[in-house]
């Protein structure tokens, strides 16, 4: 795939059959959705970095393709999104991402602390990768809040979360790393682990891709829960109850870090509150009936919310208006 057809997609440029066509090319393997990731993260960077300005300049992706290229044979260290958002928070407290819609937030570390912390929101349809001090990674979706220290103490490893994030945390015996959220806490060693957990949804979801995970709630015993590969636990925050599910695909799980959202027989008033906190924009049902209806789909991030209900409608009838920033579904 030609890399100004990348740039193109990205920026919306592409005409409507070329935009098919590079959608189909992404779906065919998962060679090809991981080649686009790391195409994409190239391009955040170089619009985090400010040093290009990619706003209007096609062979931008390419200057900044080679400069990293000359920077890795002649030795220096490798860039990475947690670098420059440190070096970009040296002198702002806001930055926005120049193309599109995307934009992301950095907030200053907090000066009462003894340990500086950094604090990130996602905006709608963009996702941010992070190195974090210890040498582990995040994802993080659209919508997410993530907290976390410059550096970790010598005791433990600790974040926290208010949304989805993938979690390949690097392996260290006597540091145990924690993600804290508003309902479980999950505790790892080391391990690679996706956990949804935006503070006004109905549940808490954790898979398990490898390793183990404990999770913990009001640090009682009686409460904790060990995965094991493959394992989801979903915590139901209405009914206060939590169930496993094995045998997961966290090939489908994770499939949101490439750009997908993917609904596998979800019921609608699942899809619509993950839509809702995807888009970060409220939507009430007032028909009953449709809300345990089951949604079947694969949508990219860069599709408009009314491109998604529209297409779910096709099968399941219903009609919706927008009124203050709130989409009303009747």
């Amino acid at each position: 795939m030609e890399e100004e057809k990348v740039t193109g997609f990205i920026k919306g440029e592409l005409s409507p059959e070329d935009k098919r066509s590079f959608l189909d090319w992404i779906d065919e393997t998962p060679e090809n959705r991981e080649h686009y990731g790391k195409l994409r993260q190239l391009w955040d960077l170089a619009v985090l970095s400010g040093k290009y300005d990619v706003s209007g300049n096609k062979s931008a992706y390419a200057r900044v393709k080679r400069k990293i290229s000359e920077k890795r044979k002649t030795g220096a260290s490798k860039p990475d999104t947690c670098r420059i958002a440190v070096d970009i928070m040296k002198y702002a407290a806001v930055i926005l991402i120049t193309f599109g819609i995307s934009r992301v937030i950095f907030n200053h570390p907090d000066p009462g602390s003894a340990v500086g912390y950094h604090h990130i929101e996602v905006p709608t349809g963009q996702r941010v990768k992070l190195s974090l001090s210890d040498g582990s990674t995040v994802w993080l979706n659209a919508g997410t809040k993530f907290t976390y220290p410059e550096k970790f103490s010598d005791t433990n490893r600790m974040v926290s979360l208010n949304g989805e994030a993938l979690f390949d945390v690097r392996h260290h015996e006597k540091h145990p790393f924690t993600v804290q959220t508003s309902t479980y806490s999950v505790k790892v060693l080391g391990t690679k682990f996706n956990v949804y957990a935006y503070d006004g949804s109905s549940k808490l979801e954790t898979t398990l891709f490898n390793g183990s995970v404990l999770m913990q709630k009001d640090h009682n015993v009686q409460n904790d829960i060990v995965l094991r590969p493959g394992q989801q636990a979903v915590f139901d925050k209405n009914r206060t109850a939590m169930a496993i599910y094995s045998g997961m695909d966290t090939t489908e799980i994770n499939s949101w870090i490439y750009g997908c959202h993917v609904f596998n027989k979800t019921p609608f008033r699942d899809m619509i509150e993950r839509l809702s906190h995807y888009y970060e924009k409220k939507i009430t049902v007032t028909l009953p009936e449709i809300l345990d209806y089951e949604c079947t789909g694969k949508f990219r991030h860069e599709e408009s919310l009314e491109h998604v209900l529209n297409v779910v409608k096709i099968s399941k009838p219903f009609r919706y208006k927008e009124t203050n920033n709130e989409i009303i579904i009747y």
